[in-house]
């Protein structure tokens, strides 16, 4: 019976109300009523807090009606899109692939890391504590394949407290090493028991292997019944798959122990010298010496004989590789470039570009300068004049005495001697007698402090790597890491292959008869229930009942051979066949009765062109494609872009191509062809990072692979050939 009364119900929100059998839902309520209510409430003002409710309930009632809407017709498109495709089986499709594939895209994302850990981007260089701890200065760099950091921390990162790091150390053994270790033995024991089951089908197996496989699975002691057992199996596929389950089983077995072993903690570390009175000084205070002035009073008389001229510190790190150019940072950054002069249009050099931090570079440059005057080693006698950081200081014969030291470095060889402010001059510096006192790369460089100096050994020996503070890194050590993925990569694939054989050969996987706790019990009690005599069977001990299946029933024998065949449905190895031979029957067939049909319909395709109204047509086509068209000469042009030379992704290009071709022609699944194109535009953008990029000027054209690839530096033969 309707309400008449016009009280509004207290408390109770419309949404809380479930409709009932019969009732109005939320798809029927009639929001034009609705509208008019709240209208005429408005109008006579009497909008109450009972009206304002009913405004939010309209607003909620139109935001499900419009989500149900939405919901609704999309369900609908993609059925009807993947049934116009001929998909009505999508579903159990996609879940075979998937189930085909994703051990295969999980093993391939696994060993996508090996080349990420193994760039030496991942290590720092610009530290002279090596990723091992180790103090090391030279022409090398490190190698992370080096034995001595085998269980070191050698990708490490964070400042981290000691509890910090001892909670993230603990978490990770339990997680990832417990907890990994709990899902492989669940894994091999699903796998283990389908593999079982499949070899069982065919030829017996001991009950040792029965237990170890479905009762005993992830212990030590199923490992040693399989080895005991295995010279009992009898196929060659047993055997294989016997010697597969010892050997990873042992690796399920130390996994834990492994990944404990590849994280950990240690101390931030910092490089320091050691000094010859048995302080330390960090490392950062000492830089390489390009110059050596002998006389350096003569300049200032606060110079000291046998004045070092350092090299400034660059702004990344200490100085590590000195066959690069951070080893000299002068050289590097911190020197005097090129200026125009306005009164003569002569190039001078700025050495405002010189004034690095440290206050070493300007004199550095203006030593440079000097030698490239008057030369070295004080062999000319005539006056010179020396700029002191802007102070000119004349100077009596002879000229300043002044060694140069050079060592294997990369700019050599490209240096311009003309060009003193630019590289350090004196590598090609020759004597008036014809001897080139400094061209020699095998100089061991020295390095100072401004107050003591080492050379590259005496620097290496007394280098030392001491704790920072009192913070923490956590990470990994590179070799045990790469080992463990590695060999994890292959566990996965070697289980995926003994899943696949048995998911593919056996009749009992396909049938549902899968193994367990409860099936192997049954199983085991069936067949040892027949083999053993029924006199004194129930009183005899555990012991007495070993004994006799070891020695007299050799260790007994359960098989699945003996099941009555006509009730189990064939492989789905064999259903794959049989498909496959069905096709290659038909294909002849199919083949020879396309090609009739061209033949007959090629004549009449082509009269009726000949006799249709081209105009007709497209008036009639082009509207009928309005969508479609617009998204095919796009996409075109795109393609045609990207193979301009435009650095637009060409693979990306290609694949919307494909999707809108599809969608403009195939006019038979209206619906289908959309899933397609959708399909296509999702993996166009999924392939922009990959490219490839096509790069052109007036006189190359080449395609690079990757977002970040810049050709003028990663090709060299760019401008040069």
């Amino acid at each position: 019976m309707p309400y008449t009364s016009t009280a509004a119900y207290v408390g109770v929100e419309l949404d809380d109300i479930e409709p009932a059998s019969g009732q109005p839902t939320d798809d029927n309520v009639d929001q034009s009523s609705l509208k008019t209510l709240l209208d005429s409430k408005n109008q006579r003002g009497i909008y109450t807090p009972v009206s304002d409710s009913l405004q939010g309930t309209k607003h909620r009632l139109s935001t499900q009606y419009l989500w149900r809407f939405i919901r609704f017709h999309t369900t609908t498109f993609f059925t009807e899109g993947f049934r116009e495709l001929g998909a009505a089986n999508s579903r159990h499709h996609a879940y075979q692939c998937c189930i085909l594939l994703w051990p295969l895209l999980f093993v391939g994302g696994l060993l996508s890391i090996l080349p990420v850990i193994t760039s030496k981007k991942r290590y720092r260089d610009a530290d002279a504590c090596q990723p091992d701890s180790g103090f090391s200065v030279g022409y090398g760099t490190y190698n992370i394949w080096a034995l001595s950091g085998f269980f070191q921390i050698t990708l490490g990162f964070g400042r981290l407290s000691f509890s910090a790091a001892k909670a993230l150390t603990v978490s990770w053994d339990i997680i990832l090493g417990r907890g990994g270790q709990a899902l492989m033995v669940w894994i091999s024991y699903i796998v283990y028991s389908k593999a079982l089951v499949r070899s069982m089908e065919s030829s017996p197996v001991t009950y040792g292997t029965f237990e170890a496989v479905t009762l005993q699975s992830g212990s030590l002691v199923s490992l040693l019944k399989l080895t005991r057992d295995f010279a009992t199996n009898r196929t060659l596929q047993a055997r294989f798959a016997m010697v597969w389950m010892i050997i990873s089983g042992i690796f399920v077995l130390s996994f834990q122990t492994l990944i404990s072993a590849m994280a950990g903690y240690t101390a931030n570390i910092d490089a320091y010298v050691q000094l010859p009175s048995g302080s330390m000084e960090p490392y950062s205070s000492f830089s390489t010496v390009r110059y050596i002035i002998h006389d350096a009073h003569r300049i200032n008389g606060s110079l000291t004989k046998d004045f070092m001229v350092r090299t400034s510190r660059s702004d990344w790190g200490d100085t590590v590789h000195l066959g690069y150019g951070d080893a000299d940072a002068c050289e590097l950054s911190w020197y005097p470039r090129e200026t125009t002069n306005s009164t003569d249009n002569s190039t001078v050099p700025d050495w405002q570009d010189a004034a690095d931090p440290w206050g070493l570079c300007d004199f550095y440059w203006h030593v440079s300068e000097y030698g490239f005057k008057y030369g070295f080693l004080g062999m000319n006698n005539v006056s010179s004049e020396f700029n002191n950081s802007g102070k000119l200081v004349h100077l009596d014969p002879p000229t300043l005495n002044i060694s140069a030291i050079f060592w294997n470095e990369e700019w050599l060889d490209s240096m311009n001697e003309t060009k003193w402010y630019y590289w350090p001059y004196g590598f090609n510096w020759r004597t008036p007698s014809g001897d080139y006192p400094f061209h020699n790369t095998s100089t061991s460089p020295i390095f100072s402090d401004g107050e003591y100096s080492y050379d590259l050994e005496e620097l290496n020996l007394h280098g030392k790597c001491q704790q920072l503070d009192t913070s923490y890194k956590w990470g990994f050590s590179f070799l045990v890491l790469f080992i463990v993925i590695l060999t994890f990569s292959v566990w996965c694939l070697g289980m995926y292959i003994l899943w696949l054989d048995a998911w593919l050969n056996s009749r009992f996987d396909r049938a549902g008869r899968t193994m367990g706790l409860h099936r192997a019990v049954l199983d085991l009690a069936t067949c040892i229930n027949q083999d053993i005599d029924e006199d004194g069977r129930d009183t005899m001990s555990n012991k007495d009942l070993h004994d006799k299946i070891r020695k007299v029933l050799k260790g007994g024998q359960i098989t699945y051979a003996m099941l009555d065949e006509k009730w189990l449905p064939i492989s789905r190895g064999a259903s794959l066949r049989l498909w496959w031979l069905d096709k290659k029957r038909e294909w002849p067939a199919k083949r020879e009765a396309k090609r009739e049909a061209l033949r007959r319909l090629w004549p009449k395709t082509t009269k009726l062109w000949r006799e249709t109204n081209k105009k007709d047509f497209l008036k009639h086509w082009v509207p009928a494609h309005k969508y479609t068209l617009p998204l095919f000469l796009c996409s075109l042009g795109f393609l045609s872009a990207a193979l301009a030379g435009t650095h637009a992704p060409l693979l990306t290009a290609v694949v919307t191509l494909v999707g809108s071709s599809t969608a403009l022609f195939l006019d038979q699944a209206p619906k289908g062809k959309w899933i397609i194109f959708l399909f296509c535009a999702a993996l166009a953008a999924a392939l922009i990072p990959a490219g490839p990029f096509v790069y052109l000027d007036q006189h190359h054209y080449t395609v690079l692979w990757g977002i970040n690839r810049d050709p003028y530096y990663a090709i060299s033969w760019w401008y040069n050939h």
